[in-house]
């Protein structure tokens, strides 16, 4: 029995840690929060219209348009995978989605453009989750970036200067 609460307390460490640090990389000003903001600008006021649009930009993720790999070179990108590759394998892959939903950056290409109807997504932006998501255990090539091993999603809104508002 100590065994087991000894290597629970050590998951339990490593998963406040990794908390910590997505938190700590969410709060980064000019490389991530100003990305987010341009693109939350980019979308029209109709919502009808931003439905379209983030069917057209889904539809071209799939298809692996030029835009696609745009978005998966840009410095926002490369600065996830840089810290993807910083913290090891502990790390299957990082990405950044605008109020939508619809993927604004990430480490590696991501199984989907839109997560917007994801429960991780949802309830941050409800705030049902105390401003942190940790999923249930993903068994291996189910998970967002389809790796062979077990992972976990962790999960933390981009805030507005102010803190009070998820950007």
């Amino acid at each position: 029995m100590e065994i087991a609460e000894q290597a629970a307390d050590r998951v339990t460490m490593l998963v406040q840690a990794e908390v910590q640090g997505v938190r700590l990389l969410a709060s980064a000003p000019l490389r991530v929060r100003q990305p987010v903001f341009a693109a939350n600008q980019a979308y029209p006021a109709d919502p009808a219209e931003v439905a379209l649009m983030i069917k057209r930009q889904a539809l071209a993720w799939e298809q692996g348009t030029e835009a696609m790999q745009h978005l998966l070179s840009s410095e926002l990108s490369q600065f996830l995978l840089d810290t993807k590759v910083r913290d090891g394998d502990k790390v299957a892959g990082l990405l950044i989605t605008d109020r939508y939903g619809a993927v604004v950056a990430a480490s590696s290409q991501p199984d989907r453009h839109f997560f917007g109807e994801e429960p991780w997504w949802q309830a941050l932006k409800t705030g049902q989750s105390g401003y942190v998501f940790i999923s249930e255990l993903i068994p291996g090539r189910q998970g967002t970036f389809r790796t062979p091993e077990e992972t976990i999603d962790i999960a933390v809104p981009i805030m507005d200067d102010h803190q009070h508002t998820m950007i």
